[in-house]
Formats: C-alpha cells, sequence, structure tokens
C-alpha cells in the first residue's frame, strides 16, 4: 500500500505586476542594453580600428600621388584612368583571360606529377 503524499504548492517568488512601477520595466530594459553595448564595444572597436579604418584610409590613398617621403597629393579618379587606359596590364582585353588558361594549363601538368611522387 502507498500512502498519498500531499504537496504544498510552490510558493510564489516572483513579484505581481500590479506592485511594480511603470519606470521598472524601461530601467531594467536600459541597463540591459548597456550591457550589450559594452560587451559588444571591444568588437566594435576592433572592426572599426582593424577593418573600417584601413579600408577608408586605403580608399582616400587610392585617390592621391603617395609615396612615404611626402604628404599625399590629391589626384582624384587620374590615378584610375591611368591604371585602366595607360597601364599596359589593363590595356589589352585578352590579358586576364590568356593568365588563367596559362594558369589551368599549368596547374594540369603539375598536379598529375606531384601526385605520382608522394
Amino acid at each position: 500500500m502507498s500512502r498519498a503524499v500531499a504537496r504544498e504548492a510552490p510558493a510564489r517568488t516572483s513579484i505581481p505586476a500590479s506592485t511594480l512601477s511603470p519606470a521598472y520595466g524601461t530601467a531594467l530594459r536600459r541597463r540591459e542594453a548597456m550591457w550589450g553595448i559594452i560587451f559588444a564595444l571591444p568588437w566594435l572597436l576592433g572592426l572599426v580600428i582593424f577593418v573600417i579604418g584601413p579600408m577608408a584610409a586605403s580608399l582616400y590613398l587610392s585617390f592621391t600621388k603617395y609615396d612615404v617621403v611626402r604628404s599625399p597629393e590629391w589626384l582624384g579618379v587620374a590615378n584610375y584612368l591611368r591604371a585602366f587606359t595607360a597601364d599596359e596590364l589593363f590595356c589589352p582585353p585578352w590579358a586576364v583571360p590568356s593568365a588563367m588558361l596559362w594558369s589551368w594549363c599549368r596547374s594540369a601538368l603539375l598536379v598529375p606529377w606531384h601526385w605520382r611522387c608522394c
């Protein structure tokens, strides 16, 4: 025979919403938002310093004539015009496809030799 054990209902530990002030929820949300920002701040600083900062600097320097000794001289889009019109690397339209074809042929010849050696 088993005896039924009477269990008590758990005590209510939460404070009823009617006794809290309306500002309590906003203060709690504000505090949680502040801690979220504090924990995300190192990542955000790293993003700005190590990713966005160098990207912005390189974008700025791409529009200038710059060497390490002198300060940058603003040229505008002249660097890009020279790169895509006067540079011999970009002039012939067949330069990139021929380099890709050469690379594919070279790797097709080298890969089987590598498998035999190992």
